[in-house]
């Protein structure tokens, strides 16, 4: 790993992206005499600015998708939850989207739009991936967060999926703001809820936001699978001062 300083063969200001992306890759493996990624699993190509040319450049950088590489523009290298969002893209994660329906409006998770406010220069700010960029019944049980992972001797689930019977199934989680989540900005140590567009969240999916819930809260979701019948997702306590800090979840189908 290192950092290398290439010239290509193009002008910035009258290249379109491919045609750009195409001449840093040719300078970049003619210097270092291999085919990329080579021994690599990332690489990251960084040009001073963007120029109108077939873009809006209203992108701070962009990833290939299960890629190696991604590019960035200016200085937004140097900020953690955007070098985080690519390589997510790398890793063949898709875009988290909150309630409104918007894209990159969930605030919970680095797929979405974790840093606004003013936060982007936050060089210390840490936020993770979310539990859907991850895939007469019912379930009760205790989820910890992710960045509790590594302290769980009970195996508690960090991630409760339910399936739909298609490709836009639902998961759970619980965003437990400690760690590597400590300064995550919305639904802090509140179970998200999160539905999937396509893919049973075993892909590269677009996910959404549906609910953030607190204590002795409940989403109700009618008609599960053309039932007719309820899926109610209840929390029924949430634990911040226990290690793992944990929330009590029950999913109930049928007559409530």
């Amino acid at each position: 790993p290192g950092v290398l300083d290439i010239d290509i063969d193009v002008k910035l200001k009258e290249s379109s992206q491919e045609t750009i992306v195409a001449a840093m890759k040719k300078s970049t493996e003619s210097e270092l005499r291999m085919s990329l990624p080579g021994p690599f699993d990332h690489v990251v190509f960084v040009v001073e600015a963007c120029y109108e040319v077939d873009t809006t450049c209203q992108f701070a950088a962009y990833a290939y998708v299960n890629h190696w590489l991604s590019l960035f523009v200016g200085e937004n290298y140097k900020y953690p939850a955007v070098v985080m969002h690519e390589l997510g893209h790398n890793l063949n994660l898709a875009h988290s989207g909150g309630m409104d329906g918007q894209t990159y409006t969930d605030h919970t998770c680095l797929m979405g739009n974790p840093l606004w406010e003013g936060k982007l220069d936050d060089k210390q700010h840490t936020a993770y991936f979310n539990s859907g960029t991850s895939g007469g019944t019912s379930w009760s049980g205790s989820l910890i967060g992710v960045a509790e992972y590594g302290n769980n001797p009970s195996n508690h689930p960090i991630v409760l999926k339910i399936e739909t019977g298609g490709a836009s199934d639902w998961f759970i989680g619980f965003n437990r703001a400690t760690g590597i989540n400590s300064d995550s900005v919305q639904a802090d140590d509140l179970v998200t809820i999160y539905k999937v567009k396509n893919g049973e969240g075993k892909g590269y999916s677009q996910s959404f936001l549906k609910s953030s819930l607190k204590r002795d809260r409940s989403l109700t979701i009618s008609n599960w699978r053309n039932s007719h019948k309820n899926l109610v997702i209840t929390v029924h306590d949430i634990n911040t001062k226990a290690s793992p800090g944990y929330a009590n979840v029950e999913v109930t189908f049928g007559p409530q």
